[in-house]
This record gives C-alpha cells, structure tokens and sequence, in this order.
C-alpha cells in the first residue's frame, strides 16, 4: 500500500497493527524488512527503490486521484507490467484538472455514499453555516483546475472573512477544536496571529514544517491545547482526526474534491463524544458551488462527476430564505420557517459575514426515526421502509446495543 503523506502512511500502519497484521514501512529513516508479506511504502521512497523491492501481487493506492502525475504513474505502470493487480481507494475519485481517471483502472466499484455512511454511524451529522459571498474573484484566474494561488491570495487578504472566522468561531465553536483551511503559507501564518491575538490557541503548519513540528502540533490539537490548527494543502486528505469538531473554510475552490476532503476533516465519529455533531464554518461560499456534502453524486472513470437524475452533470441548487437564512433544495417554501416565495422576488441584500445554518429537516427526521428505534423488529420495518441492504440491520443493532 502506497500513500504520498507522513501522516497517511503513519495512519495505514496504525491501522494494521490494530488488526494484528504484520507488515514493514517503507520510508527514509526508517529500517525496511521486506520479508513481511504486507508493506506501506511512501510514495517517493517507494519510486527510489523500485528496483530493490520485492514485486507485490496487489498494489494498493491511496488517495488514487493522483495516479496520474509523473511519481505515481511510474510506479503503477512498472508494477502493472510486472503482472501486479492494482486498487486504488479514494473517497474524492476526481483529478483536479478535471482529466478522466479511464486509462489508470478498469472499473469503478463505488462503496456507499457519504449520506449511507452518516446514517449507519460510519460518519457523524453536521450542521453547515455558509455565509453570503463576501469576496469577489472576478478576476481571479483559473490554473489546473482552480484558483490561481497567488490572485487568489490577494483576494482572500482583501476581504474581511478572517475577522468573521474569529467571530464566528467564538459564536458557535467557542472552545473546540477546528481545523482551519487557508490559500497560502502566508496566509495560514497570519490566520493563526489573529486567532491568538483574539484569546484562541492557534497554530499554522504546511508542507515544509518538519515532521517533528507537524506531530507535535497535531499532539496539542488532540490534547485541546490548540484550539484551531490552521493549514494549507496539509490536511484534505485522509487524516483520522476525530476529535476535530469543526472545519473552518477560508479557501474558496473550484474543485469538487478539495471541497469535500476539506468538510470530510470534521466528519470522522469520535468514540469520546458520541454525540458529536459537526459544524462548518463556510466563509467561501463554496457550498453555493458544490452543494451539500452528502448530495447524491455518481462517481465515474471519466471526465465529469454525475448527479443521480438522468445522468446529468451534478448541478448545484441551493436556495436560501430571505426570512430566517434557511438553506435548502428549491421549494415552494422554506422547510424551516414556512416563508412563502414569490415568482418575482429577488434576492435580498445579505449582510457581509453573517452565517445562515442549514440542516435538511428531512434528513434530520428519517434520522430521529433510526434514533428512536429500539428493537430488531423496528430496524427491519425501516430497512425495508427506505431499501436498505440487509447488513445496515446489523450494523445499527451493534451501534445500539441492540440484542433482540
């Protein structure tokens, strides 16, 4: 199993031990025992020492969005040729430059979406605050796929949403852990200063922090001795930090993949507080972009994400209530406060910073109904109810405690 980052490859190893299954690391400073059946290598310490390690029958990618660059694929392709099998694992299976993923794997076997995952439990709930757009990025470029970093930058430092961040932190995350996702290394360094000039224990880490420092950091993050831990391209992928209760977004992206790795940092269940409900604090708009987190989107080997109606492209719909900020799927009227639209209406001027919560009431609902359930014989007539599979009988009944 190859990943591309200390801290996935740290996870992947974590994992394997408490499973019992033996394996060895392959990566600088670290001693290689090849005679183990399973390894995890790092991504370019396993490049360098193709040559020296014993040929796999599988193959397994993490984060397989990035086979295409150079590393990856010259990895691939050698043990493809050399009879390999080859798995790659994602839960964003979208390059960035929008390139189809057709020529690096045969078929993709999609797993269950992010809203089966919150329903069995494997995720936990969130409540999205989004607030108006407040930054224009007009003219900023677009460069492989998103925001050209350094316009983009300039943008993000001319608007006021770092001030809000610490407002709204304070509002509604006062004394939690965030993570907090910024444009640039400058840009994490001034965050995290306005976060402890204003009381909030804050640290800034990137690419070049040294791995000592970065561990360290996420230590005191998990121990709460640092409140927000504010980065840039550091922690959107794969990171198990389930103490994490929220995800402040200061990036605005047009990717798709970015948007959900970066919500998905505060979704992981954590076992100290099973009641965790995770929020994201949307400074960018991005959800006006991308939609919820857990829309039905079909994922696919080519190009374009797909939407679940008809095969169309997913499109975004997003509405919000000029009455109370409710933002739902278009309807007649809001679900929240019952506001009635009109035909003509126009959207109503919002003030800059201000964060509109929105939970979809049905979902809440259908998930107080699982809730409230209390025996074998409810589960079923629910399963049966919304088509589950068998299995999420079984999985809920554990969860619960459920023995009849």
């Amino acid at each position: 199993m190859m990943a591309h980052r200390t801290e996935l490859v740290k996870q992947a190893s974590n994992t394997l031990d408490r499973i019992s299954v033996p394996h060895g690391i392959i990566k600088a400073g670290i001693a290689q025992d090849t005679s183990l059946l399973m390894q995890v290598a790092s991504v370019g310490t396993l490049r360098r020492r193709l040559a020296k390690i014993p040929i796999p029958k599988i193959l397994i990618v993490d984060e397989a969005q990035h086979q295409k660059s150079r590393t990856w694929s010259e990895i691939a392709d050698y043990y493809y040729e050399n009879d390999s099998i080859i798995i790659g694992l994602s839960a964003t299976p979208k390059r960035l430059s929008g390139e189809p993923m057709s020529d690096c794997y045969d078929v993709m076997v999609q797993g269950p979406s992010i809203r089966q995952l919150m329903e069995w439990g494997f995720l936990c709930r969130y409540k999205y605050l989004a607030p108006p757009q407040v930054m224009n990025l007009d003219s900023v470029p677009t460069l492989a796929g998103d925001y050209a970093k350094g316009e983009l930058f300039q943008a993000v430092a001319k608007s006021h949403i770092t001030g809000d961040a610490i407002q709204h932190y304070e509002r509604f995350l006062p004394g939690k852990r965030a993570i907090a996702f910024c444009v640039s290394v400058e840009h994490t360094k001034q965050v995290a200063k306005q976060f402890c000039d204003a009381g909030v224990p804050a640290e800034a880490v990137d690419g070049n922090t040294p791995d000592e420092e970065r561990e360290a950091a996420m230590e005191r993050f998990r121990r709460g001795e640092t409140l927000v831990l504010v980065n840039v391209e550091l922690y959107t992928e794969g990171a198990d930090i389930p103490n994490c209760e929220g995800v402040i977004m200061l990036r605005p992206t047009q990717s798709l993949s970015l948007y959900i790795q970066m919500v998905g940092r505060a979704l992981r269940p954590d076992p100290d507080n099973p009641f965790k409900i995770a929020t994201i604090l949307d400074h960018c708009g991005n959800v006006f972009h991308h939609d919820l987190p857990d829309a039905d989107r079909v994922w696919t080997l080519e190009s374009e994400v797909k939407s679940r109606r008809k095969g169309e492209a997913a499109k975004v719909f997003i509405r919000q209530c000029p009455c109370c900020y409710y933002a739902h799927k278009p309807a007649p009227v809001c679900p929240e406060c019952g506001y009635q639209y009109q035909i003509s209406e126009r959207q109503l001027a919002e003030e800059a910073g201000e964060l509109e919560e929105f939970i979809a009431r049905e979902k809440k609902q259908l998930r107080q109904e699982v809730g409230r359930a209390r025996t074998i014989d409810e589960l079923k007539r629910i399963a049966k109810e919304r088509n589950y599979e068998p299995s999420w009988v079984f999985i809920q009944a554990k969860l619960k405690n459920i023995r009849r």
